[in-house]
């Protein structure tokens, strides 16, 4: 049986079931997509991927940073962030769900374009919690707008759906390694001792696996699962640490022997040796 500390700890653990993103950036219209535990994006230049991800790193600067403002001023202002400028898109709107072993917690919001700054500002806020044994959802608990920042965020102090509600989506980190040039940061070796979170650019992810690796095994082996899901290829990664640094370096399964040439096959059919093993 699991102790009381463990039942707490799983009570708050969740995923990103579903979302909708209508009017953010190149993001037209994204409606209930479900999210599965391992999703893979594929597409051109240009079809999105980057801003979808981006839909997650704005919700980190909401409610993780508290900063939405600093956001909407580091990615160009308010008409960029809407879906082909204020004129096409004046409002965003947006809603997450978060499922758990005992519901689901859903959050929504509304964000309408502030010519006074070119920013954004919340005209609609609400979120709820609907119990997964009830069968039914409930009812929308709505916030005071409009505002700035997050309203939830003041929830917080006297209402339990909204304090796990913020507590599960400021868990939601994004990470995007979209920097392939031979500078990356990804690509140099990096302080063996950087290892208690990975961050956003993935810069110290080789002492984040080592990390796993002699102290997290079954962790570790979960990763190399997933990677070899979507790369069959791929055998491990090669972490070496040198003079208190260490690089990310990986190698790949060996590939099957290729047949030569039988122009002398028995029966016309070519044969192939393989080494003992």
């Amino acid at each position: 049986m699991k102790s009381e500390a463990a039942k707490k700890r799983t009570r708050l653990q969740g995923r990103i079931q579903r979302v909708s993103i209508e009017g953010f950036r190149s993001l037209a219209k994204i409606e209930n997509l479900e999210l599965p535990l391992l999703t893979v994006l594929i597409g051109a230049n240009g079809a999105g991927k980057s801003n979808f991800i981006r839909f997650f790193d704005m919700l980190s600067w909401m409610l993780r940073g508290q900063n939405l403002q600093e956001f909407i001023l580091r990615q160009g202002g308010g008409d960029d962030q809407l879906y082909m400028g204020v004129r096409k898109t004046p409002r965003l709107n947006a809603e997450i769900r978060i499922e758990t072993h005992l519901g689901f917690n859903d959050y929504r919001f509304g964000l309408a374009h502030l010519s006074a700054g070119d920013t954004l500002m919340f005209v609609q806020e609400s979120y709820r919690y609907s119990d997964r044994k009830r069968g039914n959802e409930a009812p929308w608990i709505d916030l005071l707008v409009p505002g700035k920042e997050a309203a939830i965020l003041e929830a917080i102090t006297n209402n339990q759906t909204a304090q796990v509600v913020v507590g599960l989506l400021k868990r939601c980190t994004t990470y995007q390694f979209h920097d392939t040039s031979a500078n990356a940061f990804i690509k140099q070796a990096w302080d063996c001792d950087d290892s208690t979170w990975l961050r956003s650019d993935g810069a110290n992810l080789a002492p984040v696996l080592l990390h796993l690796r002699d102290h997290d095994i079954n962790r570790y082996k979960v990763i190399l699962r997933q990677i070899n899901r979507v790369l069959p290829t791929f055998a491990d990664f090669e972490l070496q640490p040198a003079f208190g640094k260490v690089m990310l370096r990986w190698r790949g399964l060996p590939l099957p022997q290729a047949c030569p040439p039988a122009p002398r096959a028995c029966g016309g059919r070519p044969r192939c040796s393989h080494p003992e093993q």
